[in-house]
């Protein structure tokens, strides 16, 4: 028997972002917000220095930042009751 049944005594059924509450989107949102601001001054930097875009460091990077920026938009689809309203997800 899993511990969760043998703690709880129910089955775990997981968690979706829908099912945060404002306030913990929120304190997520704001250390999101961090990570995101750095990321996008480290890329600002890459260019400055001529990275090229084919660079693996580069890329992981730039997929890392969109990655943030697909979680702040549905971090902010929590704060304002809209993720809420609808199943559909950044893309």
């Amino acid at each position: 028997m899993p511990v969760v049944e043998q703690v709880v005594g129910v089955k775990d059924r997981g968690v979706t972002y829908q099912q945060l509450t404002p306030e913990q989107a929120k304190r997520i949102r704001a250390i999101i917000t961090r990570h995101s601001r750095y990321l996008g001054k480290l890329l600002a930097r890459m260019d400055q220095l001529r990275f090229p875009p084919d660079d693996p460091f580069r890329q992981s990077t730039k997929a890392t930042a969109d990655a943030t920026n697909a979680i702040d938009f549905l971090l902010g689809r929590i704060e304002d009751g809209s993720a809420l309203a609808s199943s559909d997800v950044a893309r």
